[in-house]
C-alpha cells in the first residue's frame, strides 16, 4: 500500500518556480534537486516534483499541455485555518501567481486557490470541524474594539500614502494593536444620502482610504495609544 505521494509537475523555468514556492513557505530536499528537477516538501509524506520540460518528457508519453489553456491536474491541499488559506493565496499572488475565482464558502468548508507561474492550479481548503471552529473563532473575534477612519488622498499621492501607512501599521502593531488595515476605494460611488466620498467631501483627482485598527478592548486601545504617543517611543 502506498505510503507517500509525489506529484510531478512540468515547469518552464525551474529557478523561478523554486523562488515562487519559497515565497509561499515551502522548502526543498537538496538530495533530489539538480538543474533539471527539485523535490518540494509540502507535508510529512506529501511531495511535489518540479521538473523542467525536458526532464518531464522522459517520464510522460504524451505532450506537455499549456496549463494556462488546458487543465491537466488540480492539486488540493488542506490548511489548518481560514487565515492560512487566505495567507497562502495572498503570498502566491504577491510572488507572481494569480487567482481564478473568489473564495468558496458553501458552509461545510472554506477554500480558495491560485495558479502558479506555469498555470498549475493549487486549491487550499479548510473543511469539516476545523471550518466550524474557525467560524466560531471569527465570531468571537468580532467582540473586539475598532478605531476606524475615512480619509481623502490625492490619487497622485497614493503610493506615498501607502508607504506612510505601512510604517504606521508597523508602529501600531509594535505597541500591541492586533491589526492595522488600510483599504483604498475601488468601486465606491456617492450614495443618495451619504457614502464614503460624501463623508470626506471628495474632490476631483482624489480617492478614499478606509482604514481601521483592531484592539482587544477599549481599555487595550487606550493603553496602545498612550504608548504610541509616549515621549520615549522607539
Amino acid at each position: 500500500m502506498a505510503k507517500k505521494i509525489f506529484v510531478n509537475l512540468p515547469v518552464k523555468d525551474l529557478d523561478k518556480s523554486i523562488e515562487f514556492f519559497t515565497k509561499l513557505g515551502h522548502t526543498f530536499n537538496p538530495q533530489f534537486t539538480d538543474e533539471t528537477a527539485t523535490c518540494m516538501i509540502v507535508g510529512g509524506d506529501i511531495f511535489v516534483m518540479l521538473l523542467t520540460h525536458a526532464k518531464f518528457k522522459t517520464f510522460a508519453p504524451n505532450e506537455i499541455c499549456d496549463a494556462r489553456k488546458s487543465t491537466e491536474v488540480l492539486v488540493c491541499l488542506s490548511c489548518d485555518s481560514r487565515e492560512n488559506v487566505d495567507e497562502m493565496v495572498r503570498k502566491a499572488v504577491a510572488a507572481g501567481g494569480n487567482t481564478y475565482n473568489q473564495p468558496q464558502n458553501p458552509g461545510f468548508m472554506y477554500g480558495h486557490g491560485f495558479q502558479d507561474l506555469d498555470g498549475h492550479i493549487w486549491e487550499n481548503h479548510l473543511d469539516g470541524p476545523r471550518h466550524n471552529q474557525s467560524r466560531l473563532k471569527r465570531r468571537l473575534d468580532m467582540a473586539r474594539y475598532v478605531d476606524g477612519f475615512v480619509l481623502p488622498v490625492p490619487k497622485k499621492n497614493v503610493q506615498a500614502y501607502r508607504r506612510v501607512a505601512q510604517l504606521a501599521g508597523k508602529v501600531w502593531r509594535e505597541h500591541g494593536a492586533l491589526e492595522y488595515i488600510e483599504c483604498v476605494a475601488d468601486d465606491v460611488k456617492p450614495g443618495k444620502y451619504t457614502s464614503f466620498p460624501q463623508s470626506v467631501k471628495l474632490k476631483r483627482g482624489e480617492t478614499v482610504f478606509f482604514s481601521w485598527i483592531v484592539y482587544k478592548s477599549r481599555k487595550h486601545r487606550d493603553r496602545v495609544i498612550s504608548l504610541r504617543h509616549a515621549p520615549n517611543r522607539p
